[in-house]
């Protein structure tokens, strides 16, 4: 169960939950998908376990609305998207009816009424494990911004299952904001996909060669690009030439296309627009940094893990999730989350302080071997199975008639 699924995608939440679900298609569970209709029209064959059924909702942290935000129609488009959205109640039920699972997966509720849809499993007793890519439940307990602590406090005392997180940081600022997760929770980081022996082999690097360095995402300041443009116009001051950054992504955030033509970088610095995820998959080799200047916290990070099994060297912020998994100089390089510390490491690999080549084999080994799905999933079905054997009752004291009159 997720608000999207791809090819409806924002980031990498929604890319790691159709691995999650063709992973264990593959090891023969019967697994089908319940999500929300596209938001732009997909022209590519539907598969027949995916079911668009869920009506989305974008509240206001979907899109900013133009004038005041206080509103009816704000609240209400809230409620709709963060607390109970009846008509996804019954679009739930009605699945439910269809499929009768044995466990539910869960991933991201925002947008579809996500109070509503856990506290239906809640009632009907239905098992579930929720995968936190994200805070979630956070978001769900969100009005202006706010915290609502009432909701907090009831989500602790009622809704109790299974969690995966992607980071024990994650898991932190969850408990950080009141949250108790009642039931057992389990670290286990996002991870890769496809073949090795299928995987782009990285370029040599040649010795007059300038060194190529990219950067893939939402172009906004939530992702430190502004971090990663103002840290190229200081290696530029000082006089360093030997260096190219490609950036790649929807621009969200047309200051930063201006901020880099002022800062005179038109030679050292592209924005490249957005690109399907399979080409970014075989770009990544062409590169010798990964820039990931995020926001500390950021839940994980999964184009830095993709970047490190190409032979690609992550250059990430210092406190990011994906950052607790690896190690400073052995795996990937980090750096405080500011212009001047950026600059500094890429100083140091640009004179050749830093070497980029023993960091970049190590970094491949590691991905391959312990972050690729095949490494994962098993874990994820082992949690599953756990989750339906736990559940002393299949189907409890609720009807789908009752859950349906209280949404």
């Amino acid at each position: 169960m997720s608000n999207l699924y791809p090819p409806d995608v924002t980031g990498g939440y929604e890319l790691a939950c159709s691995q999650f679900v063709a992973a264990l298609r593959g090891r023969g569970h019967d697994v089908q998908v319940l999500t929300a209709h596209p938001r732009l029209p997909i022209d590519l064959p539907e598969p027949d376990h995916v079911h668009r059924r869920f009506q989305l909702v974008e509240d206001r942290y979907w899109i900013e609305p133009d004038g005041s935000i206080d509103d009816v129609a704000s609240f209400q488009r809230d409620s709709d998207s963060r607390l109970i959205n009846a008509y996804n109640v019954y679009v739930l039920n009605t699945f439910l009816e269809e499929f009768r699972p044995e466990v539910v997966f869960v991933n991201n509720l925002v947008g579809l009424g996500g109070h509503g849809l856990i506290a239906t499993l809640q009632f009907l007793q239905i098992p579930w494990v929720w995968y936190l890519g994200d805070a979630v439940p956070n978001d769900l307990c969100l009005s202006y911004r706010a915290v609502f602590p009432s909701l907090v406090r009831e989500f602790n005392r009622f809704i109790k299952g299974q969690y995966i997180a992607v980071s024990r940081q994650l898991v932190d600022e969850l408990e950080g904001y009141g949250f108790a997760l009642e039931g057992n929770v389990t670290i286990l980081p996002n991870g890769i996909i496809g073949s090795r022996s299928q995987a782009t082999t990285p370029s040599e690097r040649k010795a007059d060669k300038p060194f190529q360095i990219m950067s893939c995402g939402m172009v906004n300041r939530q992702k430190g690009i502004d971090i990663l443009i103002e840290a190229t116009a200081l290696l530029v001051k000082e006089g360093h030439e030997n260096f190219h950054v490609d950036i790649y992504g929807q621009i969200e955030d047309t200051s930063l296309v201006t901020l880099a033509a002022s800062s005179g970088l038109v030679r050292y610095l592209s924005f490249k627009g957005p690109r399907p995820h399979s080409e970014l998959i075989r770009l990544y080799a062409e590169y010798d940094v990964f820039a990931f200047p995020t926001r500390e916290r950021e839940p994980f990070g999964i184009v830095a893990l993709e970047a490190m099994a190409a032979g690609c060297v992550p250059l990430m912020t210092r406190r990011c999730g994906i950052a607790e998994w690896f190690v400073h100089g052995v795996h990937c390089l980090k750096a405080a989350r500011n212009p001047d510390a950026f600059a500094e490491i890429l100083r140091s690999v640009l004179i050749g302080e830093i070497p980029l080549a023993p960091i970049a084999t190590r970094a491949r080994e590691v991905v391959w071997k312990h972050f690729h799905i095949d490494a994962i999933i098993p874990i994820i079905e082992g949690i599953l199975i756990k989750a339906v054997e736990n559940h002393q009752e299949s189907r409890g004291g609720g009807s789908s008639v009752e859950v349906y009159r209280l949404a």
